[in-house]
């Protein structure tokens, strides 16, 4: 369970990019968060995992506070998933080396077997021994969410996820988002994709 009480953050002392906000997402639901460009949505997602200089307010997960906890420490104590917007590869690892990689530091003993990953992991695993730099925008996507099936995260923090993705990719990625609900995940969506938000949120929240 993920609250938030009175939340706002930014990156300037006392200027804040969005209005004071309390929230609670439980297990199985979705927040689904839209705005403009500039409005604060990645910020939003930053500040729960404390990436950002500034916010207030109080964070909670499974009743526990973590609002003044390092980021470091936030990932240690909690089975957490974040895609950010920007920078979700290495750029010096091949493709099969974050695979490795991501089950160097899961909890998971093998790779997951069910449809969504295995359709998603096919489209990569051609491409295996190549430097994820030289992956399309839309391949380097679909790597980080291959890696976050792999960790099977209990939280999931999500930024732009259907980003370059083509129209038969991001059915594929609503797929996935309705099998982690079903999964009892908690997710947190920050989506520009109002029709996506709309197809697996349990609420949206505009910011």
């Amino acid at each position: 369970m993920l609250d938030l009480v009175k939340y706002r953050a930014g990156y300037n002392k006392n200027q804040y990019l969005f209005d004071e906000t309390s929230f609670t997402v439980s297990k199985g639901e979705i927040l689904g968060v839209m705005g403009y460009n500039g409005s604060g949505k990645s910020t939003f997602l930053k500040g729960i995992i404390n990436l950002i200089p500034y916010k207030e307010g109080k964070i909670l997960l499974n009743e526990t506070d973590i609002t003044n906890l390092e980021t470091n420490s936030i990932f240690d104590k909690f089975n957490i998933g974040y895609l950010s917007q920007r920078n979700r590869i290495f750029s010096n690892l091949t493709v099969s080396e974050h695979i490795k990689l991501q089950m160097l530091y899961s909890n998971n003993v093998k790779i997951p077997d069910y449809d969504i990953f295995n359709k998603l992991n096919s489209i990569i695993k051609q491409k295996q021994d190549l430097y994820a730099s030289t992956l399309s925008g839309g391949e380097q996507l679909i790597l980080s969410l291959v890696c976050l099936m792999i960790k099977n995260p209990e939280i999931i923090l999500l930024d732009e996820p259907s980003d370059s993705l083509d129209i038969n990719l991001k059915i594929e990625l609503i797929k996935l988002m309705l099998f982690w609900k079903s999964s009892n995940k908690v997710i947190v969506l920050v989506e520009q994709n109002v029709d996506l938000l709309n197809k697996v949120s349990d609420v949206i929240l505009k910011i």
